[in-house]
């Protein structure tokens, strides 16, 4: 025999969390959705507001603008490397080269 006085709340439940669960499925099954398709479809939707924003974003760019992104990644990886092999007077042009033109505050 278990001494419920001592045990903590729902750790011996009489399987209330289960007939939820059931009736969950019964319902679900009846015709609507199931909790995985839902988020499923969720997701799809997310993932396609995100697409259309991305071409937004890359239509209104010009292309120099996009070269000039690309140019500025590869120089913070050649900053990087410079930095870890030592080499201080090359990661100090970078950072002139990376420096913002103009002072826009």
């Amino acid at each position: 025999m278990i001494n419920t006085s001592i045990t903590p709340p729902g750790k011996w439940s009489s399987g209330k969390k289960k007939k939820k669960l059931e009736e969950k499925k019964k319902r679900s099954s009846a015709g609507l959705l199931l909790e995985s398709e839902m988020d499923e479809e969720k997701r799809k939707q997310r993932k396609q507001k995100e697409r259309e924003f991305d071409e937004m974003i890359w239509a209104t760019m010009k292309k120099d603008k996009v070269e000039e992104m690309r140019n500025q990644e590869l120089l913070k990886v050649e900053m990087k490397l410079a930095h870890k092999q030592g080499d201080m007077d090359r990661v100090r042009s970078i950072e002139a080269r990376l420096a913002p033109d103009q002072d826009y505050s």
